[in-house]
């Protein structure tokens, strides 16, 4: 399992190349799942844009990516072909309604497991853990979901684009959860190897 949890994908520069450092594929020839389910306002839209950018600039041809937001998921055939899972940022509510509206959100996990390489920014890092309740005080419930866990492929949860503000927030939610909240900063993220766990600033 390989996990890349960050709070604004691959633009620090350590992050980024503990990421070109443990993909071990040719990035002209990667194949990307790009899932921009999250995003649904002009502002989170220039995040999804940011990180489609980050990925050229690696190689990543753009006819290399196979992008989802909403409705039929990719074919079985398209899928097994995926060489990296990249999930934006933006409401988190709205991405894991729309990925287990889909059932692709079985399919990414199946991947992950399968040890393809997976990156999540902001609210892609909040659904591989075991529940997005953390998201609470920041994104909108607006579509009332009422099922918050995660794809519980870790057994701690984070919060992204922490300030030393929010720390009192963070306790209460710790508390109300009952599970353990990794903080990263915009410059700070989380990898997951196998069991392995480490913060990379």
């Amino acid at each position: 399992m390989k996990l890349l949890l960050t709070s604004t994908g691959l633009t620090n520069i350590n992050v980024r190349g503990k990421f070109i450092s443990l993909f071990e594929k040719d990035f002209s020839n990667t194949k990307v799942l790009f899932v921009t389910s999250a995003s649904e306002s002009p502002r989170q839209e220039w995040y999804v844009n940011q990180s489609r950018e980050e990925l050229l600039e690696l190689g990543i041809k753009e006819e290399n990516f196979v992008e989802y937001h909403d409705g039929d998921k990719p074919s079985k055939d398209v899928l097994d072909e995926i060489d990296l899972i990249y999930v934006c940022g933006g409401n988190t509510f709205h991405l894991l309604e729309e990925l287990k509206k889909s059932s692709l959100d079985k399919d990414i996990i199946e991947m992950i497991k399968k040890d393809i390489f997976y990156i999540g920014a902001s609210a892609g890092s909040i659904i591989v853990t075991p529940t997005i309740g953390v998201a609470k005080p920041w994104d909108s419930n607006d579509r009332e979901l009422k099922d918050l866990s995660g794809f519980s492929l870790i057994n701690f949860t984070l919060v992204p684009h922490y300030e030393n503000k929010d720390e009192e927030t963070i306790i209460g939610i710790e508390r109300e959860l009952g599970v353990e909240i990794k903080r990263i900063t915009d410059d700070q993220a989380v990898l997951v190897l196998d069991d392995g766990v480490m913060i990379i600033k």
